[in-house]
């Protein structure tokens, strides 16, 4: 058994996420899965999107799964659905469902160039997600953008045998103003 799949709604092998927001019955949208699989004490220390070696049938299954659960639940603003991806048979089983923006979204707005953040709030304030002032694709005008990883630094006292954080590491990251040129979008209402 391999370890996450997400979707935002989201999915993968190992960890799948999806990433999946609802404004109405209809309206269900993912943006695809992030792998999270590369774990060390049940910490996530990697993530990529889309997954890399993801079975195209694992991954619609995985989809739709993430949107039949929000549409079942009428879950209403942005999710993430784990779900467990058993890499020998293909057999995935439903983690949990994050009912917020998690700190990997960076990877799935790298890969989709949609702002998860500006969704969620919009979402809140009762706009529709292919309405005119969110102006979101429809599922099948979701394409992907390469690939994106992000990995967590984390510290480790190997006497301990434990994690431990200290204050005196603070990593700074910068990235060149063009980095995100390529996801640059028709200005919509509200932006």
């Amino acid at each position: 058994m391999t370890p996450c799949f997400s979707s935002a709604l989201f999915a993968g092998r190992g960890i799948s996420r999806f990433k999946s927001w609802r404004t109405s019955a209809e309206n269900v949208l993912h943006l695809h899965e992030r792998d999270c699989s590369v774990q060390r004490r049940n910490q996530k220390v990697v993530e990529v999107a889309p997954a890399v070696n993801l079975d195209p049938k694992i991954r619609e299954g995985l989809a739709n799964a993430a949107v039949a659960l929000a549409r079942e639940a009428k879950y209403y603003s942005a999710a993430t659905v784990e779900f467990l991806v058993d890499a020998d048979t293909g057999a995935y089983y439903f983690i949990e469902v994050n009912p917020r923006v998690q700190v990997e979204h960076t990877v799935t707005e790298m890969v989709t160039g949609i702002d998860i953040v500006q969704a969620q709030i919009q979402i809140a304030q009762g706009l529709e997600l292919h309405g005119a002032e969110m102006n979101l694709p429809r599922q099948a005008e979701i394409t992907l953008h390469g690939y994106a990883l992000q990995c967590r630094v984390t510290t480790e006292d190997p006497r301990m045998d434990s994690f431990r954080t200290t204050e005196r590491f603070k990593p700074t990251v910068r990235r060149p103003a063009s980095a995100f040129d390529w996801m640059a979008r028709p200005p919509t209402a509200g932006r």
